[in-house]
């Protein structure tokens, strides 16, 4: 699993909903002062891998 952030007030670059998956910059801004401007979740691998959002039949022809 591996953190990652949503944003929920915008700031730089980022708007509402923008989604940080990248450790370093999570990391850097969990540690400077737009930390109250996120919200940290959980990604699951399934989710991450798009694997959750296939059906049966996407799914029968993905090579593992």
């Amino acid at each position: 699993m591996s953190i990652h952030l949503v944003v929920t007030q915008p700031f730089g670059n980022f708007k509402r909903g923008d989604l940080i998956v990248d450790a370093d910059k999570v990391a850097e801004i969990m540690s400077g002062p737009h930390q109250h401007s996120v919200v940290r979740s959980i990604m699951k691998p399934e989710h991450r891998s798009g694997e959750f959002f296939r059906n049966d039949a996407q799914k029968k022809f993905v090579k593992r």
